[in-house]
């Protein structure tokens, strides 16, 4: 992955690369760890391999730590990433589509910028129905405007999943 910082009035200075996850799918900026500077997730692996969640915590001046990686446990790729809190702790949390599980894998963060373990959810429940595919795009939102906020996952179907949260 690289990072090319932007200098004002149009200009960019020299990219730096950052060293990843192999195939990473994906890329959502925050603060992670609550320190007041953004940071950066991506998932990356292939598919019967390991796949993880890269975490680059930033220092505020447009430089990242080394990675820290999170298993997302099954077998699927990634195929996408979101983040928001989805627990109400103020701390934002990571989703990522795994593709050929039809899971998402939730991280929830905390405030050492660690990630629990992931908690896969199966994106397709609709026996007979062809929304049996890998999750491709994530969003999240209060779909149901219960102050919670959920996670929609779009596939190759056509269909969305809405899986609800509360609190």
């Amino acid at each position: 992955m690289s990072v090319i910082l932007g200098l004002g009035r149009r200009k960019f200075g020299a990219f730096s690369a950052l060293p990843v996850a192999h195939r990473p799918d994906g890329l959502r900026v925050g603060d992670f760890n609550s320190d007041g500077k953004l940071d950066i997730v991506t998932p990356g692996g292939e598919f019967n391999e390991r796949a993880v969640l890269s975490y680059l915590r930033g220092d505020g001046k447009g430089g990242f730590n080394a990675q820290i990686t999170f298993p997302l446990g099954g077998s699927g790729r990634p195929t996408g990433v979101a983040s928001g809190d989805l627990d109400g702790d103020g701390i934002p949390d990571a989703i990522v589509g795994l593709g050929r599980d039809k899971e998402v894998a939730i991280l929830r963060g905390s405030p050492t910028g660690a990630f629990a373990d992931a908690l896969q959810v199966k994106t397709a429940n609709h026996a007979g129905l062809a929304d049996d595919r890998d999750p491709n795009y994530l969003a999240v939102g209060d779909f149901n405007e219960d102050n919670a906020l959920d996670i929609a996952a779009t596939n190759s179907s056509g269909y969305v999943s809405l899986l609800l949260t509360a609190r």
